[in-house]
């Protein structure tokens, strides 16, 4: 677990019966990991244990194009961290120094285009340094 850099899960909305969880190593090189098709019920206990493993994650209720932000945070990743790094996966939006511009970078895959971006989210993680430059915003970015 020492080599994930964060974990975001996917497809977590109201009435689905199940979410899909992604895993972004911190060898950036290395292709993300996704996990389908897990039950919504496992949802709090998988919440839970990453939380206990000061793994950070975050939720959406899109599936996101994980190829074309790889492909950005291997460009340039002392950029990608300069301009909010991994909080686009926030669902309230709250990094404004993101333009519009970078936004459409992290466009959602075709599969959830229609997909609201609405969460509400009640839960706050504590904040973290890790390692590099880059300043995390919590385990828990959701």
């Amino acid at each position: 677990m020492s080599q994930v850099e964060i974990v975001h899960l996917e497809r977590v909305r109201f009435g689905l019966k199940s979410f899909d969880m992604v895993v972004v190593f911190k060898e950036f090189t290395r292709p993300v990991q996704h996990i389908n098709s897990i039950p919504m019920e496992s949802l709090e206990h998988l919440k839970e244990w990453l939380d206990s493993m000061d793994i950070c994650f975050t939720e959406g209720p899109v599936s996101l194009n994980w190829p074309q932000i790889m492909k950005t945070v291997n460009e340039d990743p002392a950029a990608f961290f300069e301009v909010g790094g991994w909080s686009f996966l926030m669902p309230d939006g709250d990094d404004s120094e993101q333009s519009e511009d970078e936004e459409s970078e992290y466009e959602m895959s075709q599969s959830s285009e229609e997909s609201e971006r609405e969460y509400n989210s009640d839960d706050s993680g504590s904040n973290y340094s890790g390692s590099g430059s880059d300043e995390r915003i919590g385990r828990r970015l959701g």
